[in-house]
């Protein structure tokens, strides 16, 4: 595996975006990348490198806490933005990426590396395990109704863009249908990154669909 495994600057956030969106076939929207800018931690990133091709890897994490039953809290590494192009696979680079991760969480003490997993099945050999799941689903209201009435009390308000501390709330990929999730930052400072938050808005639809992610 002739590959260089480095944490990468800001400036070099546009070709991790290109080698991301490539790996998942979905190009970032505009803005993304300066989005991103606001909440990445460039300490954290670890991308690889191939001598003749450049990026050819991704991956970096983001410090967390995860709340614990009591109501205390322990700190966390959300690892986030995994992909290894079609070209470098089967190589070991995803792995290298892994275990560099790992000897980064245990350097700076956290208790846990955190994940949504696009696939499940490429996680459990390094370790991860089902903490949560979701479901969605869709039902063609046409054809559709209540099995017994029920009250209705009160009524139902739609909300704004939704708030995540961090992006281990959203789920990776895209789905163009799903409101952009807005990330803040530890400053503050708000961004959308490149992934779907699982929240649906209001649908004119005879379809009536709900999308949530953990």
């Amino acid at each position: 595996m002739d590959v260089d495994i480095r944490p990468i600057a800001a400036e070099e956030l546009p070709e991790l975006a290109r080698v991301f969106g490539t790996v998942f076939g979905d190009a970032w929207p505009d803005g993304a990348v300066a989005g991103l800018g606001r909440i990445f931690e460039p300490d954290r990133s670890l991308c690889a490198f191939d001598p003749r091709d450049g990026m050819v890897a991704t991956g970096g994490a983001y410090s967390l806490e995860l709340t614990l039953p009591g109501g205390g809290g322990v700190p966390a590494a959300g690892l986030t933005l995994i992909s290894v192009l079609p070209t470098h696979r089967r190589r070991g680079i995803l792995r290298a990426l892994i275990q560099r991760h790992f000897e980064d969480v245990q350097a700076r003490g956290e208790a846990v590396s955190v994940l949504t997993a696009t696939e499940s099945l490429i996680y459990g050999r390094f370790g991860y395990g089902m903490a949560t799941s979701a479901a969605q689903l869709e039902i063609d209201r046409r054809h559709a109704a209540f099995a017994e009435s029920v009250d209705t009390p009160g009524r139902v308000r739609g909300g704004g863009s939704c708030t995540s501390p961090t992006r281990s709330g959203c789920g990776a990929g895209g789905a163009s249908a799903s409101t952009w999730c807005t990330s803040r930052g530890r400053d503050g400072s708000t961004a959308t990154p490149p992934m779907a938050c699982g929240r649906a808005g209001p649908t004119t639809s005879p379809t009536a669909s709900r999308r949530s992610w953990s």
